[in-house]
């Protein structure tokens, strides 16, 4: 395309030179001097078309690099958590999703040696305590810990899509015991007291630590990478951790990290539970946002509760907001109730479904049924139970089971109950 243009430039000299020697006719040089015109400026309006063209592809593929790196972390559905196991606390103890403080504040129910504000995305609805740079955030969680419970929560690592791989950055995550909790923003924890940490690298090759140290000295740690911690950027990654005793299991999305039978302290009582940004790039367009941190108690196997009380109720199957579409990490509560119907084939259950006040009654009434169908229609389509087994109902925001004028007593009342008929 450039040729044919400078080619057309080329002529059009030539042109004016052989009308000054020949004295062609003024007629025909206008006519020509008209043709040569329209051509130069069509030449030129494709040569910038091929350019933009050119830009407009390579952009493309870059993107197209992207979508493919992150494929395993776009989009995901039950059937890629068929092989997630985690089964949250049954009784919640602490919720937060910073619903009830305003943009641009710091949460109420937090506290920080640092900064940091709530604040929305375009990258996923809702609000997100944006951190700062080495400052550690404590939630106000009720102490001591029971001897089994669950942390979950989403972190959204939000930087350029550009050269993703030259962001750096870590997240810790730790459970501790201070002799003061109130203590607990005050840096780094003894390393005579019992406590374990988590550390996740955002960087080329993502990187996961975990260390346990012990009152007595001993100490756990072992450290994992691999393209399942990749593909973070700009999506949030839902962490789950589930302490028994002395086990420690770890789930960053779908997948397993760590499973350690001696993580924990013996016979010690953690009562804080704190994150701590550090090697932020703060060159580099690099955030670390957080939300929905959910604090509960664990109990052993509630799922027989369905046979020896007949009914469970559960908070670990949650939804979409405002919608009935089944987060995918609801899959192994999902599971656990198939494998108690397929292990007794003679029990038939009616699956009823609840929402917080947020809206009006009449939706929340429509919402609570479409919830609890959706439940039914997975226990059947992918778990194979009979439909001729499963009732199901919704009750909308008119039978609580706490306050609703929390984030805590909204994330209660915001649950599914199977009751055996």
């Amino acid at each position: 395309m450039y040729k044919i243009l400078i080619f057309l430039i080329v002529f059009s000299f030539a042109f004016e030179s052989i009308y000054s020697q020949f004295g062609i006719g003024e007629r025909l040089k206008r006519k020509m001097e008209e043709k040569i015109e329209n051509k130069t400026e069509e030449a030129f309006e494709k040569a910038l078309e091929g350019s933009e063209e050119e830009e407009e592809e390579k952009s493309k593929s870059k993107n197209e690099n992207h979508k493919d790196s992150d494929s395993q972390q776009s989009n995901p559905t039950l059937q890629t958590y068929s092989k997630f196991d985690f089964i949250p606390g049954e009784r919640i103890i602490f919720y937060d999703d910073f619903s009830q403080d305003n943009i641009g504040d710091f949460p109420a129910k937090w506290n920080t040696n640092g900064s940091g504000e709530v604040v929305t995305t375009s990258l996923i609805s809702g609000k997100w305590l944006k951190m700062s740079n080495d400052a550690i955030y404590v939630p106000d969680f009720k102490y001591p810990f029971p001897e089994n419970f669950t942390i979950e929560f989403d972190l959204i690592g939000s930087f350029s899509l550009e050269y993703p791989e030259q962001v750096m950055g870590v997240i810790k995550l730790e459970v501790a015991n201070l002799d003061e909790p109130k203590d607990a923003i005050n840096g780094r924890a003894d390393r005579n007291l019992a406590r374990s940490e988590f550390e996740l690298k955002f960087a080329d090759v993502a990187t996961a630590w975990v260390h346990g140290y012990s009152s007595d000295g001993s100490d756990v740690s072992n450290s994992i990478s691999g393209k399942h911690f990749q593909g973070f950027h700009a999506k949030p990654i839902h962490f789950s951790i589930s302490v028994n005793k002395q086990r420690y299991r770890i789930w960053v999305n779908q997948t397993k990290v760590f499973d350690l039978p001696r993580m924990m302290a013996k016979a010690e009582t953690y009562n804080i539970f704190r994150l701590n940004p550090y090697f932020i790039d703060t060159d580099k367009n690099f955030d670390l946002l957080i939300s929905n941190i959910k604090f509960a108690e664990g109990t052993v196997d509630a799922r027989s509760k369905l046979i020896t009380e007949g009914k469970l109720v559960t908070n670990g199957i949650t939804f979409d907001t405002g919608s009935d579409k089944i987060k995918p990490e609801s899959y192994p509560v999902i599971k656990s109730i198939a494998d108690v119907l397929k292990s007794n084939e003679s029990v038939n259950i009616m699956i009823v479904g609840h929402t917080d006040s947020d809206g009006n009654s009449a939706n929340n009434q429509k919402l609570s049924e479409k919830r609890a169908l959706a439940v039914m229609e997975v226990l059947v389509k992918e778990f194979g139970i009979n439909p001729s087994r499963i009732k199901s109902s919704g009750k909308g925001d008119s039978q609580p089971l706490n306050d609703n004028s929390t984030a805590a007593g909204k994330a209660l009342n915001r649950r599914v109950e199977f009751i055996k008929l």
